[in-house]
């Protein structure tokens, strides 16, 4: 005989509603959460997160900053002279850049 399991979970919504697409579903659209500014940022200073994407600035907030050891690392990812602090995060990213911030987040440095 076979049992079935039966999950006191809620399921998902499936009703119309004025915060999300026909039917309930999730807007995966390219669009969806963003802003005119929809660029990437990967170990974003406080300067480079959009002040009209609330998305970015939430993750931004509640991310923690890079210490300085890794500053060097993170200029030679993102490409560029910017100045820390920077924030372990990234936002709208490549693949490639998300690997590229778990190597960083590898590196073994010696803080005291």
């Amino acid at each position: 005989m076979t049992e079935h399991f039966v999950s006191a979970a809620p399921l998902p919504q499936t009703l119309p509603s004025s915060i999300s697409p026909e039917k309930g579903s999730c807007d995966h659209s390219p669009s969806a959460g963003t802003t005119s500014d929809s660029r990437s940022l990967l170990f974003p200073t406080e300067e480079e997160i959009p002040a009209d994407n609330r998305y970015a600035r939430l993750l931004h907030d509640c991310s923690s900053p890079m210490p300085e050891e890794l500053s060097e690392a993170i200029r030679q990812v993102r490409g560029d002279l910017a100045k820390p602090p920077f924030r372990g995060m990234s936002y709208n990213t490549s693949i490639a850049e998300l690997i590229a911030i778990l190597n960083i987040g590898s590196i073994s440095i010696k803080i005291q």
